[in-house]
């Protein structure tokens, strides 16, 4: 049974919904938090269903962390890049070839559109594996030098519409390069703090921080051979150390809420 944590009704149009989660509850997913949110009506609902984080964990609550996968897209590089633009830092029209040794082609613009003609996932995973063997005894810096070795090789093609998360990659490189901080730390101070959100935030691997306990599982992957909870589901983040422009992000219902919210309310 779903737990109301706002005292809103729970009209026709939602009930479905709700019957569509509990129904998928242990067959699709073990763990399910949702919000409706309204700008009329910010706190219309929240629940955390009746789930377990993973097996034998604990059950399922608003402070229950999701691994937000390409949320981070969303919630990190896109609105990065936006703020940017509006102070002027960089132009829509600015070449990635400023920062990096890419194809000319590719800017600020086309890579924000997923029109830039680069393909939309590559398993750059499998290369980093044979580089570093034993992933996790390799500093954060090491393996962030080398997936940009291997994101630069790529040549972009015909320019289509494409979701990709290489565009998103080559962003993320270049919002460090124009703060001169990592990713995490820059989203830290120009996005979150000002937002007053603490409840979003990436975990890096090699030193993850706190308890995973309500951390919602992701899967068991056969090649980690372990289920993967507070260690990002996204192979690719993985294997750079867990900071990135395509994913890496954790956090809450209540952090995304927040992060609404405050895109809603006229600050950025």
């Amino acid at each position: 049974m779903a737990r109301e944590f706002l005292s809103q009704p729970m009209g026709p149009s939602w009930k479905g919904t709700h019957d569509l989660i509990q129904q998928s509850l242990g067959e699709v997913s073990s763990s399910v938090s949702v919000a409706v949110y309204r700008k009329s009506e910010p706190e219309l609902f929240r629940y955390a269903y009746e789930g377990q984080v993973s097996g034998g964990g604990a059950s399922t609550s608003l402070e229950t962390q999701y691994d937000l996968a390409s949320l981070t897209k969303v919630l990190v590089t896109a609105p990065l890049v936006a703020l940017f633009v509006e102070r002027g830092w960089i132009r829509w029209n600015t070449p990635l070839r400023e920062f990096f040794p890419v194809s000319p082609l590719l800017t600020v613009e086309n890579l924000m559109a997923h029109h830039s003609g680069l393909p939309n996932w590559l398993p750059f995973f499998e290369e980093m594996r044979k580089s570093f063997p034993h992933l996790e005894r390799h500093s954060l810096e090491e393996k962030q030098r080398h997936m940009r070795s291997l994101v630069f090789e790529v040549e972009p093609g015909t320019p289509k519409t494409l979701y990709s998360d290489l565009g998103m990659l080559l962003l993320g490189f270049m919002i460090e390069e124009v703060t001169g901080q990592r990713l995490d730390k820059a989203a830290q101070k120009y996005l979150w703090s000002p937002l007053g959100i603490k409840e979003l935030g990436y975990r890096y691997i090699g030193k993850v921080r706190g308890p995973t306990w309500n951390i919602a599982a992701t899967e068991d992957c056969p090649w980690r051979g372990k289920v993967l909870q507070g260690e990002v589901h996204d192979d690719n983040c993985y294997s750079m150390g867990g900071v990135a422009g395509h994913a890496g992000v954790f956090g809450t219902l209540k952090g995304v809420m927040q992060f609404v919210a405050g895109l809603q309310g006229g600050g950025y």
